[in-house]
């Protein structure tokens, strides 16, 4: 009877670290979908700042060529 109530437990425990590792790895794989999603928005802001300066470059060097003309 001892031996039966030692198997059901240790039987327990394997469950409960079975379900324990299925959350771990659960929240790890969110995680890593959460990092990816920063990444990308954060590649997309860098990719709009760039453009926007780019926007700025090419508008000083109309205004640059103007003023050349001018001159």
């Amino acid at each position: 009877m001892e031996e039966n109530s030692r198997l059901r437990e240790q039987g327990t425990n394997e469950e409960n670290t079975q379900s324990k590792d299925q959350q771990i790895t659960e929240q790890q794989r969110l995680i890593q979908d959460l990092n990816t999603r920063l990444d990308r928005m954060r590649g997309q802001m860098i990719i709009k700042s760039l453009e926007e300066y780019q926007d700025h470059l090419v508008e000083d060097g109309c205004i640059a060529i103007k003023e050349q003309k001018r001159d």
